[in-house]
């Protein structure tokens, strides 16, 4: 019998998915929304009135208070809203779209912090985008953004990938765009989105002589870009310097950052290296973009800083990244 019930409640608490949509639409009235709004509100309290560990009685408030709220609500709402909404959850919870590469979460979590302050992570479909948001209320500051998060790495990400630069570039007044291409494909396609906007790139390609000699980003693609007032620099890959030190420090670096993505990796990379030759400022936010092998699959908004005082860098805010 526990183990029924312990099942029914967490199938009550998939169903508030349902009713969560519901709650939201304009169509829903007054008294239903506060009554659906006080039964999401007790399936997802950090604790329960009455506890889980008590035998039966603990998994009953879950299938009794809760119901009866939702019952009491339901008959004050359209029957094509409940059925309108039911289809939404069901496509946010099971959604695959076909080609987009991005991986579904789940619809809702709520966690209370332990400060004075009160967190609440979200992961929904936002307008067909799976993606992760974080919500800080504490004192008077309240900070949401959206984190997505791409279910393989790799250049089929591009697009997404400065879609979603634009966005945040123009929402936090971003004006150095900095971007890793080794052969200039990245680089010409980030050139083309920012045709008219205002913020600048600077390209960070490898150095001259990483794998072979010369460089195999084109020459006639620098032109361009300092014609259009972007930069490209070509400095020293720092996580590359082991034989110059003689030590395996980079490397060891290299590897750590590697563990968030490669992407994340080049990020920081390119970064100091820009930093490094003057192309943007110590303390500078910009949005660094980098890939695995070859496009663009990670993003990250930043505080720049020089190799010489990397314990300065902060990264601010992940826009992007493949599921590793």
């Amino acid at each position: 019998m526990l183990e029924t019930l312990k099942s029914a409640a967490e199938s009550l608490k998939q169903e508030l998915k349902v009713y969560v949509l519901v709650s939201k639409d304009r169509r829903t009235p007054k008294t239903a929304k506060v009554l659906l709004g006080a039964a999401i509100g007790y399936a997802l309290l950090p604790f329960d009135l009455i506890p889980d560990w008590i035998p039966v009685i603990g998994h009953l408030d879950d299938f009794i208070i809760v119901p009866a709220l939702v019952r009491i609500a339901l008959r004050r709402i359209p029957a094509e809203v409940v059925r309108e909404c039911r289809e939404r959850a069901c496509d946010r919870h099971v959604r695959s779209q076909d080609g987009s590469g991005w991986r579904a979460l789940m619809p809702l979590q709520a966690v209370e912090g332990r400060r004075a302050g009160f967190f609440k992570i979200e992961a929904a479909v936002d307008a067909g985008a799976p993606v992760l948001r974080i919500v800080h209320r504490g004192g008077n500051r309240k900070m949401e953004e959206k984190i997505v998060y791409f279910e393989k790495p790799g250049r089929e990400n591009t697009e997404n990938v400065m879609e979603l630069v634009l966005e945040r570039a123009e929402s936090r007044n971003i004006k150095r765009i900095v971007v890793a291409s080794t052969r200039g494909n990245t680089a010409k396609a980030f050139l083309r989105a920012f045709e008219e906007k205002d913020a600048r790139l600077v390209v960070v390609p490898w150095q001259f002589g990483f794998k072979e000699s010369g460089n195999p980003f084109p020459h006639d693609l620098v032109d361009e870009f300092r014609e259009k007032g972007h930069q490209v620099h070509f400095g020293t890959m720092l996580f590359h310097t082991m034989d110059f030190y003689g030590t395996n420090t980079p490397k060891v670096m290299a590897n750590l950052l590697r563990t968030f993505g490669q992407g994340t990796k080049v990020c920081m990379e390119i970064m100091m290296m820009a930093c490094d030759g003057g192309c943007i400022g110590e303390g500078e936010k910009v949005i660094a973009v980098a890939g695995t092998g070859s496009g663009a699959d990670t993003a990250l908004l930043a505080s720049a800083a020089p190799s010489n005082r990397m314990t300065s860098l902060r990264i601010h805010e992940i826009i992007c990244k493949p599921i590793l």
